[in-house]
């Protein structure tokens, strides 16, 4: 009974001893499994934080980036230079700036001259633009009066109809415009410029142009986006984004080794 009972101690322990080797080994793999898991899914935590960066700066950038200014100059025979300055690509809901200048040059020749209406054609543009010859005397210079209109449909345009200035040998005239569309789209329109004479009555006054140029605006959207919704979405997505990595470091830091 001894013996037996002494055998059966004897396989208890045994079996006793091995339970606790065999529990250890399953414990250091689960360990190690659950350490491999978290230190993926960081990783993936700061993969998934640069995408957000990386697509936070995008947006950003879309919205503050400068918009393409071109510009283009024409000379006038008997008054000066126009230079014509605008945006081409603007995000929607952004206001863009139109500037026409005209710059005149009391340099020239101002006798009384009379052609015919001419054409011209851009070097760096498909379009045409009108160039009239008008009947310029340098005593009457005074009394002249410049104005422009600016004619572009489907956009919100300010000032709207002919605006004018006085102007004199040697100065310079700039008219400007405030134009912003709410709508994606390509539009097409014209600047007019006139050289009018204040000295004739207003019923008698002729207003010929003495330049038409095309212009040519767009506006564009960013995934339905305007401009400045893109730009408080950016600067959301950046402290989002700076937020997140600075609860994820210090998580990091405060883990156990």
């Amino acid at each position: 009974m001894s013996v037996f009972s002494g055998f059966f101690v004897f396989e208890q322990t045994k079996v006793y001893r091995r339970r606790p080797f065999y529990w250890s080994g399953n414990f250091v793999k689960a360990v190690s499994i659950e350490y491999n898991t978290a230190v993926l899914g960081k990783k993936l935590q700061y993969c998934l934080l640069g995408v957000w960066f990386t697509l936070s700066i995008g947006i950003l950038s879309w919205g503050v980036w400068p918009p393409s200014l071109e510009s283009r100059h024409l000379s006038v025979p008997g008054y000066g230079r126009i230079t014509l300055e605008w945006d081409s690509h603007n995000p929607i809901g952004d206001i863009s700036i139109i500037k026409l200048s005209f710059d005149l040059d009391e340099k020239k020749d101002r006798s009384v001259v009379s052609q015919p209406s001419i054409k011209a054609r851009l070097s760096n543009s498909s379009q045409i633009v009108v160039v009239n010859h008008v009947e310029v005397n340098n005593e009457e210079e005074a009394t002249k009066l410049a104005e422009a209109r600016l004619e572009l449909a489907g956009i919100d345009v300010k000032p709207l109809g002919i605006v004018g200035q006085p102007f004199r040998p040697g100065g310079e005239v700039v008219f400007y415009w405030n134009v912003n569309s709410l709508v994606e789209g390509d539009f097409q329109g014209s600047a007019w410029l006139y050289v009018v004479d204040k000295s004739v009555p207003e019923n008698l006054r002729s207003r010929d142009p003495i330049a038409i140029q095309p212009i040519e605006l767009y506006w564009r959207d960013l995934f339905g986006l305007s401009g400045t919704a893109a730009r408080y979405v950016g600067i959301f997505g950046l402290l989002a984004g700076i937020l997140t990595f600075v609860v994820l470091w210090l998580q990091d830091r405060q883990a156990p080794q």
